[in-house]
């Protein structure tokens, strides 16, 4: 290397031996302050039996929702703890502190390690066919998956790629809309099979842009094999193993449809023509990926803020005022500009998430031995970082049980007189989609699907609710367990 050369560091720029001496400095000051530590076995916690015991029936986490069991937890043990592995998985540190969560996520490293879903590594195993060199984002660790997100970062983080899909996934929220007519009973309610509506047009979104093809369940769900699609794409983040002949063909399909197209070069380039010019041994395992990550997530956010929504008409109507401006007629087109002048929308997608986050929970790997509330933590050991809890913490979020989009937003349309507008001031105590090389690669295509799918929704019904709060399953992903019997009043 160039004695001379300069290299990025964290506090500014500095010559090589600079760097090292720092660097150098810093893990002798981290050794030392790990070998003082308490340590590990002294974290408070359950016994493996005590654990077992209480997820049994009768036991007092059976049948909790994420958020109420992780109260007791907390409550119990504090803010930091144990619990024990069993069936040869390792242990998990569960923490409820944010400062923690950064110590966690600064120091995870080049190539960050997340505990792989044992479903999708089974068809990994099972179908080498398929899969060819990737276990896919999800489930790839160390250099293999550090190739596979460097290669795919181009195709699925660029605002220009995003953009490009937003004439097709609003036709498919326009499709859901009618569906929604259709399926209103003579009291403007929705059925009560209404969550699985919302998973045909997650999924059907979602073929539009990893596919680049609609699978038709939304309009053609008769067809055979839009049947097999819809009854196999409600179990995919468990029993994916089933779905993925019918997902082969289509990426197959995709593929084949690609390379007999003529090249127009008109400057929109899509995912799946950007994957095949970087690596096409990634097509099939990304698909799988947003498939898992993204069917029950987004249309749980969707069922969450038609709920929060018809709870709150004043935020509702303040939101249709937004819509109305962008969407003066039930036949105007969204563009790129309408799309992003809606502040609120995105506020309240972001309290929805606060609120009732899909997923509550961030997992890591400690990329070396870290001390966190006074104990050792070994490297590779399996974190825990429930910020749900944090979510409805008045010390990190004010009035944080409501449903305020406000506490979102900047300027004169805020909540005023609270510190911070209303929002912890610490950046880690809110992370819906992650944080660091290892965040949610998805994300823009999620907020995009949800924001236009609600634009289109409330531009034609006013939602109400008349049952109890919504109830969650403890899972992977969580999502409510009730019959989603909305009322959509079209409007006048």
């Amino acid at each position: 290397m160039n004695k001379s050369a300069k290299i990025p560091f964290r506090y500014g720029i500095c010559r090589p031996s600079e760097y090292l001496r720092k660097s150098f400095a810093t893990q002798v000051s981290a050794d030392d302050e790990f070998d003082n530590a308490k340590p590990y076995s002294e974290i408070p916690g359950p016994t493996l039996l005590q654990g077992l015991r209480s997820f049994l029936p009768g036991g007092k986490f059976h049948n909790k929702e994420p958020i109420d069991m992780n109260t007791l937890l907390n409550k119990e043990y504090g803010n930091i703890l144990r619990l024990p592995g069993s069936f040869g998985r390792k242990d998990v540190i569960i923490t409820y502190d944010p400062k923690d969560f950064e110590t966690v996520f600064r120091t995870e490293g080049l190539w960050p390690y997340r505990r792989p879903l044992l479903a999708v590594d089974y068809c990994r195993r099972k179908r080498p066919d398929a899969f060819k060199n990737s276990g896919g984002l999800i489930n790839d660790q160390g250099e293999v998956w550090g190739r596979m997100r460097s290669a795919v970062n181009p195709a699925m983080l660029k605002p220009k790629t995003v953009k490009v899909y937003i004439p097709a996934i609003d036709d498919v929220a326009i499709d859901f809309v009618t569906k929604i007519k259709a399926i209103a009973d003579d009291n403007h309610e929705m059925p009560s099979n209404f969550a699985v509506e919302l998973e045909k047009w997650s999924l059907e979104s979602i073929a539009v842009i990893a596919l680049e093809h609609r699978l038709g369940i939304i309009t053609n769900e008769n067809d055979a094999e839009s049947q097999k699609i819809i009854k196999f794409s409600s179990i995919i983040t468990t029993t994916p193993f089933i779905f993925l002949s019918i997902l082969k063909k289509y990426v197959d399909s995709a593929i084949d449809r690609k390379h007999n197209a003529k090249d127009t070069d008109d400057g929109d380039e899509r995912v799946l023509e950007k994957l095949l010019k970087i690596n096409p041994d990634y097509v099939f395992a990304l698909a799988m990926d947003m498939l898992i990550a993204g069917i029950d997530t987004t249309s749980a956010v969707v069922a969450n803020l038609l709920y929060h929504l018809a709870k709150n008409p004043f935020k509702q109507e303040k939101l249709r005022d937004e819509v109305m401006k962008i969407l003066p007629t039930v036949d105007s087109k969204l563009s790129t500009t309408s799309l992003g002048s809606v502040p609120y929308m995105r506020a309240c997608i972001k309290e929805t998430m606060r609120l009732t986050p899909p997923i509550p929970v961030n997992m890591r790997g400690t990329g070396r031995n870290l001390v966190l509330q006074g104990y050792q933590i070994p490297k590779n050991t399996d974190v825990a970082m429930f910020g749900a809890l944090l979510h409805l913490d008045d010390n990190h979020f004010t009035r944080s049980a409501e449903f305020i989009p406000e506490r979102w937003l900047s300027g004169t349309d805020v909540m005023e007189g609270c510190p911070n507008n209303g929002r912890s001031d610490n950046p880690f105590a809110f992370l819906p989609f992650g944080f660091g090389s290892r965040a949610c690669i998805g994300k823009r295509f999620a907020e995009m699907e949800i924001a236009i799918v609600l634009l289109r929704i409330l531009r034609e019904f006013r939602v109400e609710w008349h049952y109890g709060p919504l109830k969650y399953v403890q899972a992977f992903i969580v999502t409510p367990t009730n019959d989603l019997k909305f009322k959509m009043i079209p409007l006048k």
